[in-house]
């Protein structure tokens, strides 16, 4: 999900009802930092639910910067959980991408609404997913 939580509320409620759905079960979230729209929305909802350890937000300074900015606030952890600043994009990616393929907490891949950069993100990490896996599949042959 993004930035951003859309014209319609039912984003926003969407994304409350995930994180509902993973306290239910125990599963912690790496995210993509923000503490707006969408992303902000399930984070601080598994906050409030499952506590700050249950939450891992992963985001570029660029985008932590601009974020700071415009709501004039830090990311709080006790209502966000941790969170990393990397350099760019490409870091944030590919440290979701190796929780995921680690089997920490993340182990799998969720898309909400959002817009281009949430379409971008999916489809690399799909296909990051798809090569690793297959490579592991290669080298077990």
């Amino acid at each position: 999900g993004g930035a951003s939580s859309g014209n319609d509320p039912a984003h926003i409620e969407a994304a409350k009802a995930l994180a509902h759905a993973l306290h239910r079960y125990g599963i912690e979230l790496v995210y993509g930092g923000g503490t707006t729209g969408i992303m902000g929305a399930i984070a601080s909802t598994l906050v409030e639910l499952s506590g700050p350890n249950a939450v891992h937000g992963i985001i570029p300074a660029a985008l932590a910067r601009h974020e700071e900015e415009v709501t004039k606030e830090c990311a709080d952890p006790s209502r966000f959980g941790t969170r990393t600043v990397v350099r760019d994009m490409h870091t944030r990616k590919r440290l979701m991408v190796k929780s995921v393929l680690d089997g920490a907490a993340g182990s799998g891949f969720v898309a909400l609404s959002g817009g281009y950069g949430t379409m971008e993100e999916l489809l690399e990490v799909t296909t990051t997913s798809w090569i690793s896996t297959a490579a592991m599949f290669a080298s077990s042959m």
